[in-house]
């Protein structure tokens, strides 16, 4: 808190939210010592200095809900905090907003003595002061250069303050109406002071406000104040004899840091470079004293050599293109003028005024300065410059084809310790791993999409086995359906059988029947047995033989169908001729064989059993079928052996 007694020059502690725009930086919060009277106008400028941004960003000052005038006081000790919406569209000082903007002082103050009043410091907007009662810093073909200061209330800084020939004088320069005053600072003075606001690097000299004045009836930016360098240019630091070799190192950084930020970021031509254009500052919170670089763009802007010296000395350093045609400056330009500065602060020996234009003797002089920056860099280890991109850097001077020289970029590239240089590395092993990652993304991706090909063709495989177990499983149904329809109809005609059997057999039939039947209703029961029997027959009396005899040697070599047809043959008391086909065992698959008759012929004398129907007389069928007279007995027999 200040001691004076008044009220409004009391300053106030501000707590700022600090919004940026999507994406471009993270939210803020900062503390901000201002005065309680102070403008909005004021607390934008003193945001943009401490964010050390450019001086034509757009900030909006909220509280409250509402907006906060440029122009009008503010109880700034009321708030408790203010938001500070950061605007990606920048605000360029035009005339008509020149009045309101930010980098415009309310109040300019001319030190002549007792031509103005004094002036109150603490009026809450922001006061230039010109010390023009005395003699000036330096001269231009432009303008003048005095010393002065800038106060907001809460600080107040030297600076160095340009003032115009033409607005000082307008009708010298047949500058006779407001109009063409205006039109002639639109095309000469703005551009220079918007791009000059534009920068905010170390290296770089800036822009610290624009004070307005009226000139033949129009009121127009008439002064530029920027940082006052009170340490002199590198020119009289070189003549000295003030720079090490530890100094030697720093300036060369320095003067690489302020032209990449020139050509990389800003894509701006000096144009004007030379010793007695770069400032040397010395700062108590800095441990070196550092380069600053001036006179930023004047000559492009304004078309004409705005050096505070002669043009002459602009010549010594100006790329051989540029001697013959000022638009054909370049990159490539400021790059050569860089170079020959460069051989100069290492060598304390000018280019031009030594070797005179000799092509031989300029290589001569960068191969010293070569040597003598390279035995600096032996005892430079915390320096991120290298000797390959310091001997890059100084052979530019003596390439005469602008194509052919390199820019800073390559220069830093060669710099693994520049801070720009590492996040570019850090950034290409990113993306590598980023690559690399993606990769294997790719081939996991792939993986899986064979691994679910797999997948689906193993589904469909298995719906394939499922539709088979299921196509099996319905002829399985329907085998047993069958099976368990054909098994109901053998257990039916066993028991029909059994039935008619039981019936021909029965005692009571016998005793009715005394006298022997007549062939025609024994052929006619026959018939009635062997078609009951048809369905049986075959499969249960191969059982029967088998089981009966298949143990016996001596029918080894008979046919079961044969000795089941004489069976047949007895039992039903038919012919076996007569057997084989009504038993139909031609085409029965249970009897397989086609001429059963001559089997029989041969084997066991059919002959005989068709006649006798008793016994065969090659005694070949066994007794106990041969001795089987009656139904009876060989049902008795069947029903014992198949149980």
């Amino acid at each position: 808190m200040e001691k004076d007694a008044d009220p409004a020059t009391r300053f106030c502690s501000l707590r700022f939210h600090v919004t940026w725009p999507s994406g471009t930086s993270p939210d803020l919060r900062i503390t901000l010592r201002t005065l309680q009277c102070a403008t909005p106008r004021v607390v934008t400028r003193q945001l943009m200095e401490r964010l050390k941004i450019d001086m034509t960003s757009h900030i909006r000052l909220l509280h409250g809900g509402g907006e906060l005038r440029a122009s009008a006081p503010a109880k700034w000790a009321t708030m408790s905090f203010v938001n500070a919406v950061m605007s990606p569209d920048a605000i360029p000082l035009t005339i008509g907003n020149a009045s309101s903007h930010a980098l415009v002082a309310s109040t300019v103050v001319r030190m002549e003595p007792s031509s103005q009043p004094k002036v109150d410091s603490h009026h809450g907007g922001l006061t230039l002061r010109i010390r023009d009662d005395g003699a000036p810093l330096a001269n231009g073909c432009s303008g003048v250069v005095f010393e002065g200061s800038v106060d907001d209330g809460a600080k107040s800084r030297k600076v160095a303050v340009k003032k115009f020939f033409m607005l000082l004088s307008p009708r010298l320069y047949s500058l006779t109406s407001a109009a063409q005053v205006q039109q002639w600072v639109e095309q000469e003075v703005l551009p220079e002071v918007n791009m000059l606001a534009a920068l905010s690097h170390p290296n770089i000299i800036r822009l610290r406000c624009v004070g307005l004045d009226v000139v033949c009836g129009a009121k127009v930016p008439a002064y530029i104040a920027m940082d006052l360098c009170s340490s002199g240019t590198l020119e009289h630091w070189i003549k000295n004899n003030k720079i090490c070799d530890y100094l030697l190192v720093e300036f060369l950084c320095d003067l690489i840091e302020a032209m990449l930020y020139l050509h990389s970021d800003k894509n701006l031509v000096h144009r004007d470079i030379k010793p007695d254009n770069i400032f040397v500052h010395e700062n108590e919170r800095r441990e070196r004293p550092y380069l600053v670089l001036g006179d930023i763009g004047l000559a492009k802007h304004l078309n004409r050599s705005v050096s505070l010296v002669s043009a002459q000395g602009a010549a010594a350093y100006r790329a051989p293109e540029a001697c013959t045609d000022a638009a054909k400056c370049s990159k490539a330009s400021d790059m050569f003028s860089m170079a020959l500065v460069a051989v100069e602060l290492a060598t304390k020996k000018c280019v031009h005024t030594t070797c005179g234009g000799d092509q031989a003797d300029v290589a001569l002089l960068t191969t010293a300065a070569k040597s003598k920056i390279r035995s600096a860099l032996e005892f430079a280890d915390d320096s991120w410059l290298t000797p390959a991109a310091a001997d890059l850097m100084l052979g530019n001077c003596t390439i005469r084809n602008p194509k052919r020289r390199s820019g800073f970029d390559a220069i830093v590239d060669l710099c693994p310790r520049h801070e720009r240089t590492a996040r570019k590395l850090q950034l290409e092993k990113e993306a590598e791993r980023e690559s690399a990652l993606a990769g294997a993304v790719q081939v996991t991706v792939l993986r899986a999409e064979l691994a679910e090909k797999q997948v689906e063709e193993m589904n469909l495989r298995a719906d394939e086995l499922r539709s088979a177990v299921r196509e099996a499983d319905k002829r399985a149904d329907a085998a047993d359906q069958r099976a368990s329809a054909a098994e109901k109809r053998a257990n039916d005609a066993q028991l029909q059988a059994e039935m008619l059997l039981q019936h021909s057999t029965s005692p009571v039939q016998r005793t009715k029947s005394p006298k022997p039947p007549s062939p025609a209703r024994i052929q006619a029961e026959a018939e009635a047995r062997v078609q009951a029997l048809v369905t049986c027959a075959s499969s249960r009396l191969m059982l029967y033989v088998s089981k009966r005899y298949s143990s016996l040697s001596l029918w080894s070599s008979v046919s079961p169908v044969t000795i089941a047809l004489c069976i047949v043959s007895q039992w039903t008391r038919t012919p076996v001729t007569h057997a084989i086909t009504v038993l139909a065992l031609d085409s029965n698959p249970v009897g397989g064989c086609n001429s059963l008759y001559s089997a029989h012929s041969t084997v066991c004398n059919c002959n005989t059993c068709n006649q006798n129907v008793v016994a065969c007389s090659t005694g070949r069928i066994p007794t106990e079928i041969g001795n089987l007279t009656t139904l009876t007995e060989l049902r008795l027999q069947y029903n014992q052996l198949t149980g």
